[in-house]
């Protein structure tokens, strides 16, 4: 008997990643006007949340305010071109995607958000524009199996292609661009800075 055998992980998700997104200055721009504006636009999307008064400070639901700001519309059109190369290293060419909605997240270690995907989307971006010490992950999670008699595992004995859940810690400055269905959430972290991320919807 042969005992010469290899486990293929086929269907793999694909991921976008940049890291040192952006140029030094504008990085700091956008941290300085998130700072000042998550003052006055605190929780704009707590009423959608679970997380409710725990959810991070954000501009959600605040899509024409987040266009008129300079250095967040200068963002945009970066975080757009990369999503365009994305769809086409994926083979589709045939469209040009659009954002249709945009804004941003503050996390201080009291804050979280649940599991949550974007429907109705092609392709979500985060962009992790300050993450201080103690920030919290991001969640990513395959329920694809959920229905299934043997449904993904996660425990010590899983291996990584085989687990539900896949926790990632990324650095300051990195861009992530995924298929936007994949439910995904932020757990309590540990920061007493605030922890700045940006997000966008194309379709």
């Amino acid at each position: 008997m042969n005992t010469n055998y290899q486990i293929a992980p086929f269907f793999a998700e694909p991921f976008f990643v940049i890291p040192d997104f952006l140029d030094h200055d504008l990085r700091q721009m956008l941290v300085r006007k998130v700072k000042k504006f998550s003052k006055k636009w605190e929780g704009e999307g707590k009423n959608v949340w679970a997380s409710a008064i725990k959810s991070p400070s954000n501009s959600f639901l605040l899509d024409e305010k987040f266009h008129k700001v300079e250095e967040f519309y200068k963002l945009l059109n970066l975080v757009h071109d990369n999503v365009q190369i994305f769809a086409e290293k994926l083979g589709v060419t045939e469209y040009e995607f659009k954002c249709i909605s945009a804004w941003y997240n503050s996390y201080t270690k009291e804050q979280f958000q649940e599991f949550h995907s974007h429907p109705n989307n092609f392709f979500s971006v985060i962009y992790f524009c300050d993450l201080p010490e103690g920030s919290a992950p991001i969640i990513f999670s395959d329920f694809t199996g959920m229905g299934n008699l043997l449904p993904r595992q996660d425990n010590t004995k899983t291996p990584e292609f085989f687990k539900y859940t896949s926790t990632i810690e990324f650095k300051s400055n990195t861009l992530l661009i995924f298929r936007s269905h994949i439910p995904h959430s932020v757990p309590f972290g540990k920061n007493e800075e605030e922890r700045i991320t940006f997000s966008f919807n194309f379709t």
